[in-house]
Formats: structure tokens, sequence, C-alpha cells
């Protein structure tokens, strides 16, 4: 067993005893002329038998698994069922059951979904808000229909419409609306959900980005949140006040033959005036075809606290086409909370490993840390890793992502 940070937020109670994880992803289709038929799947088990922490049932996930059947190339009917995620408004609602999609000729498409809610992320033991079921928590029937436009160049808009019943009786009736519009380099978006039950605005967000050129973009948006609780909860009885922010985020990306660098600046401001700042940055340098290096950086200041950190990596390919790669890093982190004072500390971590690389099939990893914190010293972790990966096209080239294995806090 070893220990395994979930937050960087340093308290003892993110530290929780994962002896292991499982991860399985299934991607499998096939395309005729005029049709295709599809199926995906994410499942994940984890393991632990620690007093404080969920078992293994707890702990598992089914992200989704459905079965996706199209018909037609002009006006599509798209028919998915089985575990899924549905987009509305801002909202991620999940849940087992189907969804219909069509896109018309008059440039509208209608889309009707419904079936049984899931707990958050897929759980497959039904949890309770306050456990992280969220507000699709397992027990429900949800139901609703989407007008969305289709065909529209730089152009999309839907207007909703959901419902959620929970013992006998409505919980959540919505309408959502979201939108999209790109007019050269400047893309302008915004979304929103009202409460036909409560009568009031529960969440907004307006938006705006641009492309400045040379690798450069900026980003302004406001959003505003009330929070809703079901209908029938008692919470709604109190006075409870919205949360407004204003984000303002500026990155750029630049790369000088070997050597590519990144920058991210930004600054919110809050709703009882409080303001925050957070500037990232970070580089790569590819020395030789068989040595690289890379290195980031993050600072946070303002509102609840400060957060500062630092990770370094280098990788060594060997043999031939660099299937063996030698990989060293190390991470520092450093965390101090204003609003919860047991959420603070310094995190040092040095790693060391090996990997074997099959290009687009396999990889086999093999990782030693060896970490110190405010409440442990001298803890090693020990972690082995085997993924692989078959089919063709897209799904061989992005089945194994280099960057999924990557140094940080």
């Amino acid at each position: 067993m070893y220990r395994s940070y979930e937050t960087p937020a340093l308290s003892e109670e993110d530290v929780v005893l994962q002896p292991f994880s499982q991860a399985f992803r299934l991607t499998a289709g096939e395309r005729w002329e005029n049709s295709r038929v599809g199926f995906e799947t994410y499942v994940r088990g984890i393991g632990d038998q620690t007093q404080r922490g969920p078992g293994f049932r707890d702990a598992s996930r089914v992200y989704y698994a459905y079965l996706d059947v199209v018909y037609g190339r002009r006006h599509p009917l798209d028919l998915r069922v089985g575990r899924q995620t549905l987009t509305t408004g801002g909202d991620l609602v999940a849940f087992d059951g189907a969804r219909v999609r069509y896109r018309g000729p008059l440039f509208v498409g209608l889309e009707l979904f419904g079936g049984s809610t899931v707990s958050g992320f897929g759980a497959v033991t039904p949890q309770k808000i306050g456990e992280g079921g969220g507000s699709t928590i397992a027990g429900g029937t949800t139901g609703g229909l989407q007008l969305f436009l289709t065909g529209v160049s730089e152009t999309q808009a839907r207007l909703g419409f959901r419902r959620i019943d929970r013992d006998g009786a409505v919980d959540r009736e919505d309408v959502v609306a979201d939108f999209a519009q790109r007019f050269g380099r400047f893309r302008v978006y915004g979304s929103g959900e009202f409460s036909t039950l409560l009568m009031q605005a529960e969440e907004g967000t307006l938006g705006t980005s641009a492309f400045a050129g040379f690798g450069t973009f900026a980003e302004i948006e406001g959003f505003h949140y009330t929070p809703v609780f079901g209908a029938s909860s008692i919470f709604n009885v109190f006075n409870i006040e919205p949360y407004d922010e204003i984000r303002l985020r500026v990155r750029t990306t630049q790369r000088w033959g070997r050597i590519g660098a990144y920058v991210k600046l930004g600054h919110a401001i809050y709703g009882d005036g409080e303001t925050s700042e957070n500037v990232g940055a970070g580089g790569s340098w590819r020395v030789t075809p068989r040595v690289s290096f890379g290195a980031r950086t993050f600072f946070s200041s303002g509102y609840q606290g400060d957060r500062t950190g630092a990770s370094a990596e280098t990788n060594l390919k060997l043999l031939d086409g660099g299937r063996l790669q030698l990989i060293l890093g190390g991470t520092w982190a450093m965390a101090e909370n204003t609003l919860l004072t047991t959420n603070g500390g310094t995190y040092l971590s040095a790693m060391g490993g090996i990997a074997y690389v099959v290009p687009d099939r396999a990889e086999l990893s093999l990782l030693a840390e060896q970490f110190a914190d405010d409440y442990t010293s001298g803890e090693p972790r020990l972690t082995a890793s085997f993924r692989f990966r078959f089919g063709a096209g897209y799904a061989r080239t992005k089945g194994l992502d280099p960057a999924q294995r990557r140094v940080s806090p």
C-alpha cells in the first residue's frame, strides 16, 4: 500500500491508502455507406482496504457504456442507448437510458433523452449529495428535449427543457440554453439555466475569447451562480447569497526549433470585491532525438490563499527507436489556505522510473517516488502500469498519449 494525493490541498484528510487502480477503455465501431454502429465504455476500479476509505464497490466507476447507431448522411438520425452523459446548459447530466438526436433539413435539430439518474462520475454504488452524488444523484428519473442549430457555419445554439423526478415528485425542472458565435479571430459564448419550479435564474455564463496571433489567446468571462436545491429540499428556505465572478485569462505557446515554452496568466474578481491572480509557465527542450528536458512552475495568490509549485523531468530514450525510456523528475509545492488553515503545507518528491514502449500499441512502466510533507516523511511510493491499445487510424495514434505520464503534485 502507498499514500496517494488526490488534491493539492495537502490536508491529512486528502491522504488515502490506495493499493491499486485498474482502468479499461474500449472503443469499437463499424461503418457502412449510410450508417454506422459503435460501442464505447470506460470502467475504473480502485481498491482501498483502509477503515477510513471507501471499499472497492464504493470507489469503482463506470463512467460510460453505450451503443451508438447512426443512420443517414445528409440528415442523420442518431440513437444512443446505455450509460451516458449529456450537457444541458452549463450542467452535465449522467443517466442510464436513451438519447435520440435528429438533424433536420431546416437548420434545426431535435434531441430527446430520458432514463434513470446516476450518481456523480458513474459511481457503481448510489451516493448521496454529501458523498459526491451531484445534482443528478441515483434514484430518480430524468427526461427532456433540446432544439439546436445545425448546418450554420461558425454558429452554435441550443434551447432545452429538462426535468428530474425523485420519490414520486418533481425534484428539478429547468429551462436551459447555450450559444457560441465566431467572428473571425473572436468568439462569443454564453449559457444559462432557469428553474421553473423556484422561478429564479440558477446560473449564467457570458464570455469572449480572441486569438491575437503568434500562439496567443485572451479570454474574459463572467459567471453568476445561485445555489438551487431540489424542489422539496429544506435548504431552499434559507437566504443563500449568489456567487459572482469575472475571469481574465491570457495564454501563449511558442516554439523555437527544439525548444518550446508556454505562459498562462489569470486574474479573477469576485462579487464581494476579493481578487486572485495566478501565473503558470513551462518549457521543454529536446536536446537530441533521445534526450529531452521539461520544467513547469505555477503561482497563485489572493482570495482563499496562496499556492506555489514547480516540477521538472528528463527523459532518456534507449534501444532501437527509443522503446526503452529512463525517467527522472521532482516536484515541490506549497499551499496556504486562509479559509481552511489546516489545508496547507509543503510537499517534496523525487521520482525515477523506466518504461518500455511499443509505438501506438503498448506501454509498460515502473515508477518509484520518494516524498515528504508536513504529515509524513520518507514514505516511498511504487507505481506499475500497463497500457495497451489496438485498432487503426486515429484510435492507434491517440491511444497512448505521453502527456498522461508526467510529474505533478
